[in-house]
């Protein structure tokens, strides 16, 4: 749309606050989960400038190959603006206002998506026969434009706001957790629980290789699979159709795998995942895989590495009889230290006990933990006890036939939401995908995870009054 199709006025832009987050995130090296945060947060259309929108996608492409996003490397992808590109790094003093911008750009794209759509919608009336739909669709759009602005204040200067910043965290690649707890955040650890074999561990793998699309380092301590058996399962979740094989193991068993998923996975994320297993403490005094892995990780939180996966308790708890129950509250605490120490992020596995909902009642883990997620499949026997969840989900009846395991939130420190993540198996990936309607759900599939952007017979919110219970762009929790 054209100038002139658009009157006289110029569009909404700030120019100057273009430059400051082109600057910000020139200067987030150091603070990956940040600039995750940020590129995900933001889009080309955000920047009114071309100058700004060509060092912003020469930005996301940079943090796409998985290269450090600074003024070299994002001038190098965008050689022209070189020059302009050192001069906005070179005048950031602090990071701190980055909410601030990005608030203040997307109200800004708002409102010129808002003035586009308004004209677009004057010149087809004069010529329309059909005006109730147009105007309805017209509405809907509008209506998106506006969800699709940040939460916050955004009128005040930037030094009012620099106490108001946002709980950190980075993706977990389902978009219902991330906006019931802030996503993986840093100085926090997660307690993941579920019955044995339900699939817990398939969904840990998607949040490690979640974390490691951003950018991330993550550590893997294996408990119940030779490391390179694992690698493996976190390769499938990029094979293509056909590429997976079963081979027999030495034990005659089928082991499904696939070299060139192997090859693509070993391309894209050298030097950001770690695995380790038994095999690494083979020789070890009795009683001390706990420590010993402990002792590991402190190395490697030394070495940037950020989230830590541990499958499972029941490995790397070897107390004895009454005992058990001590290590188990030994390990607890000595996960709580460590992710205080390190302001990093824990992931650890535990099995539910039968016939419980939770691990083993009120459990010191499940004290300590900052959050308690439970992954439940769909099976016949516990039928009954998921019903209620789907009752809730407001998805369309086709959609919730597919549901095959739930992901619930049985805690969240601080005052977090509460929502169910309904998930779908896609048995091509060895992959949890999401069916989510929730407004960010096309984001988080247009990034690559696993979410499918589900769509309502109508916006029960808008037109029925009805809360849906669903986190928006204006209902985010954890707010500082």
């Amino acid at each position: 749309m054209s100038r002139a199709d658009l009157g006289d006025r110029p569009l909404p832009s700030d120019v100057g606050i273009e430059e400051q987050t082109i600057g910000i995130l020139l200067s987030l090296e150091d603070e990956p989960h940040k600039l995750s945060r940020a590129l995900m947060a933001l889009e080309p259309g955000d920047f009114h400038s071309e100058a700004c929108r060509a060092l912003f996608n020469a930005a996301m492409e940079t943090h796409r190959r998985n290269d450090p996003v600074n003024v070299i490397t994002v001038g190098t992808r965008a050689p022209e603006h070189l020059d302009y590109a050192l001069g906005l790094a070179a005048k950031i003093a602090t990071t701190v206002i980055l909410d601030f911008c990005l608030r203040r750009l997307k109200e800004l794209s708002a409102q010129r998506k808002g003035i586009k759509l308004s004209y677009a919608l004057c010149a087809s009336l004069y010529d329309t026969d059909d005006t109730a739909s147009l105007m309805g669709k017209a509405a809907e759009d509008l209506y998106s434009a506006s969800r699709l602005m940040l939460p916050g204040a955004v009128g005040r200067d930037a030094a009012s706001i620099k106490g108001e910043v946002t709980r950190d965290g980075i993706r977990s690649g389902f978009v219902t957790h991330d906006y019931n707890d802030g996503g993986f955040k840093a100085g926090g650890w997660t307690l993941l629980t579920g019955f044995r074999g339900d699939g817990k561990t398939t969904i840990a793998r998607q949040f490690g290789v979640a974390a490691a699309m951003q950018g991330i380092k993550v550590f893997v301590f294996s408990g119940e699979a030779p490391k390179e058996r694992e690698k493996n399962n976190w390769a499938r979740l990029f094979a293509e159709p056909g590429e997976i094989r079963a081979d027999k193991n030495t034990g005659g068993r089928p082991e499904f795998t696939s070299p060139a998923a192997e090859l693509r996975f070993n391309e894209r994320f050298k030097g950001l995942i770690h695995f380790t297993d038994l095999g690494t403490f083979e020789g070890a005094a009795p009683g001390r895989l706990f420590d010993d892995t402990l002792a590991q990780m402190h190395d490697f939180a030394q070495q940037g590495y950020y989230l830590f996966i541990l499958d499972n308790m029941s490995v790397l708890n070897q107390g004895e009889g009454n005992k058990e129950f001590d290590e188990q509250a030994r390990i607890s605490a000595a996960l709580n230290k460590f992710k205080v120490r390190h302001n990093a992020h824990v992931i650890l596995i535990c099995h539910q006990a039968k016939g419980q909902t939770r691990v083993t009642g009120k459990s010191k883990q499940e004290d300590l933990a900052d959050t308690v997620l439970r992954y439940v499949r769909v099976r016949p026997q516990n039928a009954a006890d998921i019903r209620p969840f789907l009752s809730r989900a407001k998805l369309p009846p086709e959609i919730t036939n597919q549901v095959s395991a739930l992901l619930l939130v049985d805690k969240v420190r601080d005052g977090g939401t509460e929502q169910t993540a309904y998930l779908s198996w896609n048995g091509t990936l060895g992959a949890c995908v999401e069916l989510s309607t929730f407004e960010y759900a096309r984001m988080y599939e247009d990034a690559g995870f696993w979410v499918k952007a589900v769509s309502r017979f109508q916006d029960l919110d808008r037109d029925l009054g009805e809360p849906t219970g669903e986190p928006t762009a204006q209902r985010l929790p954890y707010k500082e």
